[in-house]
């Protein structure tokens, strides 16, 4: 009995193997949608910030930005620098990456010159106040990076007080 079962079980998966089930056509991997990754790419050099690290892009450069990306501050700088690098082979027009860690700036700050006493004079007196708020923002603390679609050069960048960790990578 056990070797007919072991007979039957080997004439079977013989049988599978000649005679396949049809197979659907084979899976493509790569999607179409995303572009292969530029040859000028592959090959980023970084450029090597003289200390203390806090540069970022300069305004030439920022004109020239594809994308921008923000992170958490718990990011490290490699892991950033790496998905930065990632974006870039993405994109055929990156020509190169930018990246630096924001410092946590004071709470932000409102000033009003159109006070209830200017509304009082105004009333009053028939004067006319302009009302004119003063804003200054803040940004908080985590990374920043951008994809340019030129070729950066440590003249395009400029120091910041709130950068640090900077890092660049250009073909």
């Amino acid at each position: 009995m056990k070797l007919a079962t072991l007979f039957t079980s080997a004439c079977l998966f013989v049988a599978a193997i000649a005679n396949p089930i049809a197979q659907p056509d084979p899976v493509d991997l790569a999607p179409d949608d995303v572009p292969d990754p530029s040859p000028e790419n592959v090959n980023l050099h970084q450029l090597m910030f003289p200390p203390p690290y806090n540069w970022k892009p300069g305004p030439s450069l920022m004109a020239k930005a594809d994308s921008s990306y923000g992170f958490p501050e718990t990011m490290s700088s490699v892991e950033f620098a790496n998905f930065m690098k990632h974006q870039c082979d993405r994109i055929p027009t990156c020509q190169s990456i930018a990246g630096y860690k924001r410092k946590n700036s004071p709470a932000p700050v409102r000033l009003h010159r159109n006070t209830i006493q200017n509304q009082r004079n105004r009333i009053t007196h028939g004067s006319y106040s302009t009302g004119l708020t003063f804003m200054f923002f803040k940004e908080g603390g985590g990374w920043s990076g951008y994809v340019f679609k030129i070729k950066a050069t440590l003249g395009d960048f400029v120091r910041d007080n709130l950068a640090r960790e900077s890092f660049a990578f250009t073909a």
